[in-house]
């Protein structure tokens, strides 16, 4: 396996999930009896048990140092507190230089999983190329739920299409999981978009891998978090029976009529609603 590196963005605001977004970080909310950061290390371990697993933190470093100090899961990885606002690409470009722009590096959201396995990252590595930046994982959506989504022009990226209200349709959008060739990269310093310093489709070589045949989960939002778990409680898959083994629990908690609760987050699947206990 060529990828030796594994970096799971952590830095964001959280701003789509609503008024409990601004208390707690989004990676840190529960599914089941663990965060959905927590399931993200989980997931990249059994996937690359020997690469170095990267977490950066930048609105959130005191409840991120905080989880870490809690979670023997959290602790087998190193955690880069971010001294300024990077954006995505600065906080990649961030740990590119802990790890002198070498090998190849797995990126990944910890609010969005994709079940692939080392069968699918080896099918992935027959596409890299010498030149290329990067190699996006990509997939059909619906836009209407608020998806970017990308314009193709002869199997290349031409354009991101931004989503405005009222969009209707299917879409290809990034899953915010994508293969870095650190060697590649040009090197950088400061805040960047993942567009312009890392993936930089319109003047690098950025691949791309279409994996609609995969499961694919999404809790970026307030919505897609509520609507993912309640699919997750009326449903069997892949995902699912992944999470219940590893955390011994089963998806009945979804399912309780007082709420799904975790430390002090309820959750009410009924209502739509998630709170924290004061």
């Amino acid at each position: 396996m060529k990828i030796n590196n594994v970096i799971i963005l952590a830095a964001g605001k959280g701003t789509r999930m609503g008024p409990i977004g601004e208390e707690c970080p989004k990676v840190l909310w529960p599914l089941l009896n663990f965060q959905l950061l927590e399931w993200q290390v989980l997931f990249a371990k059994r996937l690359l048990p020997r690469a170095k697993i990267f977490i950066n933190s930048f609105y959130y470093n005191k409840e991120l140092v905080n989880a870490f100090s809690e979670s023997e899961i959290l602790n087998s990885t190193e955690l880069v507190i971010e001294e300024e606002k990077l954006d995505i690409g600065g906080g990649i470009h961030n740990i590119a230089q802990k790890i002198g722009y070498s090998g190849y590096t797995l990126v990944l959201n910890a609010d969005q999983f994709i079940m692939f396995d080392q069968k699918y990252l080896s099918e992935l590595e027959k596409q890299f190329d010498p030149k290329m930046t990067g190699l996006l994982i990509t997939k059909k959506v619906d836009i209407a739920k608020g998806y970017n989504t990308f314009i193709f022009e002869e199997n290349k990226i031409k354009e991101i299409e931004k989503y405005k209200h009222g969009m209707e349709g299917e879409g290809e959008t990034y899953t915010g999981v994508s293969v870095i060739c650190m060697d590649n990269l040009e090197r950088h310093q400061g805040e960047s978009n993942f567009f312009s310093s890392v993936a930089n489709y319109k003047k690098d070589l950025v691949l791309f891998n279409n994996c609609d045949e995969l499961e694919y989960w999404d809790f970026g939002t307030l919505e897609r978090y509520i609507d993912a778990v309640k699919e997750l409680s009326q449903s069997k898959s892949l995902f699912l029976n992944w999470i219940e083994n590893e955390s011994k629990a089963k998806i009945e908690k979804f399912r309780d009529t007082n709420g799904y609760k975790f430390r002090n987050f309820k959750i009410n699947l009924n209502e739509n609603k998630v709170s924290l206990a004061r």
